[in-house]
């Protein structure tokens, strides 16, 4: 058994083929060379069936890597607009302000590009369900409206 696997491996095989063709003959060579060939052709396969199976899993990596810069871009996107509208660095806009931050705000998360009726935006503002503080909304609680309302 461990000369099969010595073989198989290809270290001294030739020398091996040597030794049974002088027992054998021709029968001993061609014992060895389809030994060979069969082992060979099964590491092939084991090699290539490992290497598909690391591409598999780093595409799956990177669909999920994907997903998460799809996110990180997005709140890149919220930070920046926000930062537009509080450009001194304040957590608390004006509530009158929110529905042109939301039209400023790239899509997925606003409407900037698209045309929306002030009735819609303001029915969708109010479905977000964000708390109004004596005239201001606040910086962690919109962004969580947002997203909760995106990914569900």
């Amino acid at each position: 058994m461990l000369l099969l696997f010595k073989v198989a491996t290809g270290e001294h095989w030739t020398w091996i083929m040597h030794e049974t063709y002088d027992s054998y003959g021709l029968f001993g060579v061609f014992y060895w060379l389809i030994f060979v060939f069969a082992t060979c052709l099964i590491f092939i396969k084991v090699f290539i069936a490992v290497i598909a199976e690391s591409f598999n899993d780093s595409v799956q990596v990177e669909d999920e890597n994907d997903i998460l810069a799809l996110k990180k871009r997005d709140i890149k996107a919220f930070k920046y607009t926000w930062a537009k509208y509080n450009p001194d660095g304040n957590k608390l806009m004006e509530t009158r302000r929110l529905p042109e931050f939301l039209r400023e705000l790239p899509p997925p998360l606003g409407y900037q590009g698209l045309r929306i009726e002030e009735i819609k935006l303001n029915k969708i503002i109010y479905c977000l369900n964000i708390r109004d503080r004596e005239g201001k909304v606040y910086y962690p609680e919109v962004m969580w409206a947002i997203f909760h309302s995106i990914s569900g």
